[in-house]
């Protein structure tokens, strides 16, 4: 009796998409209270899921973005405020912004929000 071999695909775990995160996008301005790193074969740095709330209702808010920058600051959040089980012991208000690289090359970093 012969065993039908799977797909390769069938033996990775499913990254499943939130249809209630979003892309972060230049404006995007709440309280990030924390975030996770997935790992990603296209994107290097892999891609961050970022939780939070919503300044003004208070409401939960899902993002996700590749960006670099903002990967680095997360990393930095991190060390600054501390994180356990991808939550911030300690809330952070951010806002994004757009800004131009020395390359010309326009990126999304967080910011003090205005």
């Amino acid at each position: 009796m012969t065993i039908q071999a799977k797909k390769f695909s069938e033996t990775q775990p499913v990254n499943e998409q939130e249809k209630d995160r979003f892309q972060l996008k230049v404006g995007d301005r709440f309280t990030l209270t924390g975030f996770v790193v997935q790992g990603s074969e296209k994107y290097k740095d892999g891609i961050a899921k970022i939780n939070g709330r919503d300044g003004k209702t208070g409401m939960t808010v899902k993002f996700w973005t590749t960006a670099a920058a903002i990967h680095h600051q997360l990393q930095n959040m991190a060390e600054s405020v501390g994180i356990e089980a991808g939550q911030l012991q300690t809330p952070v208000g951010v806002e994004v912004f757009e800004k131009k690289s020395k390359a010309g090359k326009m990126y999304l970093t967080f910011g003090d929000p205005t």
